[in-house]
């Protein structure tokens, strides 16, 4: 995958390429080099040059692209939906039990419910076996 970005929210086209055992040429920009991490070959995004040699080693280089393979199959298990639920809950639950621990109490607010400040809340994503799913 070559994907020269000049803005990149979060970079779902290389990690998914990765997932799939595509190897990935990227630019820097954005959170592209964090996502990617020392799995793909990055370049500044207006580097063209770099680019293209890039492309070429991945092209001509069997051993460096199978490299990059098996490291894009590891960065890229390091990102699921669980991961991610599992993070925001835990977010949401300190966000909620801090504004109630500052004073910004409601009195239990519409449902009556008080907020201890000193346990979070659990939450936990359901274990059950799912389908392998497109990170999209």
């Amino acid at each position: 995958l070559l994907f020269p970005s000049w803005c990149e929210g979060f970079g779902w086209p290389p990690l998914e390429a990765m997932a799939a055992g595509c190897p990935v040429v990227c630019s820097n920009a954005g959170s592209l080099a964090e996502i990617v991490g020392d799995a793909a070959a990055i370049s500044d995004p207006d580097d063209i040059d770099g680019l293209a040699e890039h492309c070429l080693r991945m092209l001509g280089d069997i051993p460096f692209r199978e490299r990059m393979i098996g490291k894009g199959f590891s960065q890229s298990a390091q990102f699921s939906w669980e991961k991610t639920a599992q993070k925001m809950a835990r977010f949401y639950a300190r966000a909620l039990c801090e504004s109630h621990s500052s004073g910004e109490s409601d009195q239990g607010g519409a449902h009556g419910r008080k907020v201890s400040a000193n346990r979070y809340p659990t939450f936990q994503v359901s274990q059950q076996p799912t389908q392998q799913r497109s990170l999209r």
